[in-house]
């Protein structure tokens, strides 16, 4: 721990390097993001990639991003919590060599642009949600949350980003938006489609659980737009292993989104 402009601050390895962030509740839930650097590794992504963290919270993902990815990259982070942002963009100011890769927005992405609430999924909604069985933190408020507390958000389509901000590539997208994935897809299609990202996409029992949509709705997405999928296990475990069909999808916490045209090396084999 140290202290860091007369705040507490704690540093985070990422793979021979290491970021700066406060040292509170919710950073404290990590600590090596090396298996974070692994798993970049190995996507077939162009030097210094243009990135969008879409569900940045309070910028771990984001600065590891920037970390990994180096001097040449743009990050572009976005978290409609308006307490969770105001954490993202201390976070993002504490290194300025950083914070100069990092740009921050505080609203989200849907597939419409709307303004909505953000609250605490019930234990009704999935028993993750119960704070008598589970520590509960900032990071699980959704918009399809049912609970009491509610902060405003706004959201925009990515699609309308993109051309607003005139972003000329997309090499990485990162979507963990507890429950509204496929919406955010949605409203990203045309991006998709031109700057052919690869995606990292959180898609697990609870991603599920509050989704309007099944897991033969993404996989007809990501069929349409030619990808590969590729799964990993809680915690970034470093091997991805092929998904060969909509039944696989229920096997890992995470995806990986490969354009077919790009080729990678997944347990020996050329995918």
């Amino acid at each position: 721990m140290e202290t860091h402009r007369s705040v507490r601050t704690r540093r985070l390895t990422v793979g021979s390097k290491s970021v700066t962030v406060l040292d509170d509740e919710m950073s404290r839930n990590y600590e090596d993001l090396t298996p974070v650097s692994r798993v970049l590794a190995q996507l077939p992504l162009p030097p210094n990639p243009t990135v969008l963290d879409i569900g940045a919270n309070i910028g771990i993902m984001s600065l590891a991003f920037a970390t990994h990815f180096g001097p040449g990259c743009k990050v572009h982070a976005f978290e409609p919590h308006r307490v969770t942002f105001e954490t993202l963009r201390r976070n993002v100011g504490l290194e300025a060599n950083l914070a100069s890769r990092v740009e921050v927005f505080d609203f989200g992405f849907s597939d419409r642009r709307e303004t909505c609430y953000l609250s605490m999924p019930t234990p009704a909604q999935h028993r993750r949600y119960d704070p008598k069985e589970s520590q509960l933190n900032i990071g699980l408020y959704s918009v399809k949350g049912d609970g009491a507390e509610r902060f405003e958000c706004h959201l925009i389509t990515v699609d309308e980003f993109v051309e607003a901000r005139s972003v000329r590539t997309i090499d990485l997208m990162k979507i963990d938006v507890e429950g509204v994935e496929y919406e955010v897809l949605s409203g990203g299609e045309k991006s998709i489609g031109k700057c052919r990202p690869c995606m990292l996409l959180e898609y697990n029992e609870l991603t599920r659980a509050l989704s309007d949509h099944g897991c033969e709705e993404y996989w007809e997405f990501f069929e349409r737009h030619g990808y590969n999928l590729f799964g990993l296990s809680r915690n970034w475990n470093t091997k991805m292993a092929n998904v060969r069909s909509v039944n696989d999808l229920l096997a890992f916490h995470d995806l990986i989104c490969i354009p077919r045209e790009r080729a990678v090396l997944v347990d020996g084999g050329v995918y």
